[in-house]
């Protein structure tokens, strides 16, 4: 499990200041599941599920499910809802260049 906590200066000059939990769970030898979520202050909240299959020790695949709701107000966009949300299913491949450096391909 982590925590971290952010600080970014976004698009406009909108500084976000936020959190991420993370979670992992090896359900067998080659099978885990990994879940977040994350928020930045006033603006947006995020969450994903995903299974992880490692096929050798440097490649695996996985098939992710990500959400997000975003504040509307905070943008100003007029006459949405306060909030509007969004879904989507990713799946790819990943591979482990060296134990701190994971590079994934993936489509959604």
């Amino acid at each position: 499990m982590g925590v971290a906590v952010f600080w970014q200066r976004g698009p406009f000059d909108i500084e976000y200041v936020g959190a991420v939990v993370s979670a992992q769970n090896q359900l067998t030898e080659k099978f885990s599941l990994r879940g977040n979520l994350s928020f930045a202050m006033d603006t947006e909240l995020h969450g994903g599920l995903c299974l992880d299959y490692q096929t050798t020790n440097k490649l695996g695949v996985f098939a992710e499910y990500a959400g997000f709701f975003k504040n509307a107000d905070f943008f100003q966009l007029g006459d949405t809802p306060d909030y509007f949300n969004a879904s989507n299913f990713t799946s790819g491949i990943t591979f482990l260049a060296t134990p701190n450096w994971m590079f994934d391909l993936s489509g959604s």
